[in-house]
């Protein structure tokens, strides 16, 4: 997440530095969790076995955002219908998101298994030959796009609830 944020500050403070060129665009894509081997490759110090939380997207969904980006330029565009959630959730109740956050990474992230600290790539590439695109965390292919918007359309209904009863609830205190 702070990785996510330092890249959107970059991104702001470049598209104020270049904001006298009108031709140039600068875009950010943001990734919800991908398939990828990153998780398995990363370092890890934790003392727990990592894993992707879920949803993963599959990478092929980042690489489209890339290309609308360069075709059809817009400042952020989000990977994965739960990082547009998250993303709601962190504007509309901010306090609330970090608790549930916290908890989600932590529980999710985290394998109860104990692993070896690793320094994976961080010091030098992983010399197992070529990586794959995919980490292998998703184990379903994508349901319809039809179902993928009946649940998307729930889960904003949902978190539109959660944010106008926190939003009563601070009201009355």
């Amino acid at each position: 997440m702070s990785s996510k944020f330092a890249v959107r500050g970059f991104s702001e403070a470049l598209r104020h530095e270049l904001a006298v060129l009108p031709d140039v665009h600068v875009c950010t894509v943001s990734p919800s969790p991908i398939d990828t081997p990153i998780f398995a490759r990363a370092a890890n110090y934790s003392g727990r076995a990592v894993k992707a939380p879920p949803p993963t997207y599959p990478p092929e969904q980042v690489a489209r955002a890339i290309l609308a980006s360069a075709l059809h330029p817009k400042r952020e565009r989000i990977v994965g219908g739960a990082g547009r959630l998250a993303t709601l959730m962190e504007t509309a109740a901010p306090r609330r998101f970090e608790r549930v956050n916290r908890r989600y990474v932590d529980g999710l992230q985290f394998a109860a298994e104990p692993a070896p600290a690793t320094d994976g790539n961080l010091y030098a590439p992983v010399s197992d030959g070529l990586a794959p695109a995919r980490g292998g965390w998703r184990r379903r292919p994508d349901p319809p796009i039809a179902v993928r918007r009946v649940v998307a359309a729930g889960l904003v209904t949902a978190g539109s609830l959660v944010v106008a009863r926190i939003a009563t609830r601070s009201g009355r205190s």
